[in-house]
């Protein structure tokens, strides 16, 4: 596969199995420039959730011909910022180290000492890194070091590390093995003895206080929690604010009791809310849309429609319709996607297709699950492209070549679909 040059780095920067495929026959300069781009910033759409894709930056720097140069560099550039682009870094040395690269541990042992006499905000990420890099000796190695900081009284050290993430990171019980360990190596006891001491003195969070006159007071302060609240509420406070909500004419109290009706239903319906749908301030305006996913209407249909008719507001509109939706609408879907594409805008074009994925699971029509087909090269979040597989695959619906790509793809679980 030949990409150009733009079309290289839009698959790239997404994650894509075609860029590796590219990879296989282009390494000019400008194709170098762009893959060390990738590495040395992070490009995710979304780190927390999709996670950093290492083996896949690994891979094309091994298809570029430039891994043997990637740890001098990367170590020039560690610091202690708290940045998906540090954090990016300390994993792809993790990763080398456990390629066998001594330069990678090395640099990771003597940065997770730095950090722990500095804010310590790196420690979780450097651990990790060395448990990718040494396995159980990296774990080790870290725990000593936080005894350490604990007897020399660093705040760094305070609750940075618990059995519980040892047990994840190892995928096992740890505890009987840092145990152990703790015979061999007081440092390690002091750890053991703090995590002990953090288990102790654990404040148990105290039960949400649901009542109308709690959550009315809440709404005078703040947006905060007004959502979880809402979810655990009884119908009767429910009612009784949706009865506030009609009277109150402020749009900031307004936005925040349509906060309270996200995730349930308004209990009058949806009428009472397609007036807010129009409201001037377009927080509320927002709000009130978002609150009106829950029914089945012609009055929400139409509304749906008018929205699919600015691609800014598209995703909500498909939002609308995952309740209201009829044959024939794909078109529209089709020409709103080819819209976005053009327009290059990121963010609104992967809250389209997350809800045009949500649509596609209500009504898995042929011609919805080729349009989600056709949208997988443009979607930038890799966790939705396997979940977009996932339904796909669910209907037997999954083109070959999209099968093909997604075995190169970024995401891990994409990429174990096909193994």
């Amino acid at each position: 596969m030949t990409l150009k040059p733009p079309s290289f780095a839009v698959a790239l920067k997404r994650g894509l199995g075609r860029a590796l495929v590219h990879l296989e026959h282009h390494q000019d300069e400008s194709t170098r420039k762009v893959v060390w781009d990738a590495l040395l910033h992070c490009q995710r759409h979304d780190p927390q959730v999709e996670g950093l894709g290492i083996w896949y930056l690994l891979e094309a720097a091994r298809r570029t011909g430039i891994l043997q140069e990637l740890a001098p560099r990367l170590i020039q550039l560690l610091d202690e910022e708290d940045s998906w682009d540090t954090i990016q870094h300390v994993l792809l040395l993790g990763a080398l180290g456990g390629a066998g690269d001594p330069l990678a541990v090395k640099r990771l042992r003597e940065h997770f000492v730095v950090c722990l006499q500095g804010q310590g905000q790196l420690l979780n990420w450097l651990i990790q890194a060395l448990v990718e890099a040494q396995g159980e000796e990296g774990l080790r190695f870290a725990l000593s070091k936080l005894g350490w900081a604990h007897q020399q009284g660093l705040k760094a050290a305070q609750n940075a590390f618990s059995l519980n993430e040892a047990a994840f990171l190892m995928d096992c019980d740890m505890q009987p093995v840092i145990e152990a360990w703790a015979r061999e190596d007081p440092l390690i006891q002091q750890f053991l003895n703090d995590c002990l001491l953090a288990k102790t003195v654990h404040k148990p969070i105290g039960a949400l206080d649901t009542s109308y006159e709690n959550i009315s007071k809440r709404l005078e302060d703040t947006r905060a929690g007004l959502m979880q609240l809402a979810r655990h509420a009884t119908e009767q406070t429910l009612r009784r604010l949706a009865e506030d909500l009609l009277q109150e004419t402020d749009a900031r109290r307004l936005e925040r009791y349509l906060l309270l009706f996200q995730r349930q239903p308004f209990p009058m319906g949806p009428l009472p809310l397609l007036p807010l749908a129009r409201h001037d301030d377009p927080e509320v305006r927002y709000r009130a849309q978002r609150g009106l996913k829950h029914f089945q209407s012609s009055e929400v249909r139409k509304l749906a429609l008018e929205l699919l008719q600015d691609p800014q507001n598209a995703s909500v509109g498909m939002e609308l319709l995952t309740l209201n939706f009829q044959s024939g609408d794909e078109r529209m879907f089709r020409d709103v996607l080819n819209q976005l594409v053009l327009q290059e805008d990121e963010d609104h074009l992967w809250s389209f297709l997350f809800e045009l994925r949500q649509v596609a699971h209500q009504h898995p029509t042929p011609a919805l699950l080729d349009l989600m087909a056709q949208g997988f090269e443009h979607l930038p979040c890799s966790h939705c492209r396997h979940q977009m597989v996932l339904l796909l695959k669910a209907h037997q619906k999954l083109p070959q070549w999209l099968e093909e790509e997604a075995r190169l793809d970024l995401n891990e679980d994409l990429r174990e679909e096909f193994l």
